[in-house]
């Protein structure tokens, strides 16, 4: 059975809405939406947040997630998540945006 993951690259420094993925909705920050959409998605292994800050990370960890840090000097989003890929072990790998709070887990 092939390996799939889900990786949610997140950082605080949105360049037009500083702090974005802290954002409250309905009592719970945007990250956090969007991390429990996709862990309701049921053909994925893992769901990991890609992120530089310990803020985000620490959040993220106080809702039962996973979080692994990057450098921050990525550019993209796409960035975190080549980074991430290289020290885990899978066969498919799904960017998931973390300012997508209303993805669908199908």
């Amino acid at each position: 059975m092939k390996k799939i993951i889900g990786l949610i690259p997140c950082r605080l420094k949105s360049t037009r809405l500083e702090e974005k993925a802290l954002l409250d909705i309905d009592g719970l920050p945007l990250i956090i939406h969007t991390l429990k959409r996709v862990l309701l998605c049921k053909r994925l292994n893992d769901v990991i947040v890609c992120t530089d800050s310990q803020k985000i990370k620490a959040l993220v960890l106080s809702y039962g997630g996973k979080c692994l840090m990057t450098k921050s000097s990525h550019k993209t989003g796409t960035d975190r998540i080549a980074e991430i890929s290289k020290r885990i072990k899978y066969d498919i790998a799904i960017d998931i945006q973390g300012d997508f709070p209303f993805v669908d887990p199908s």
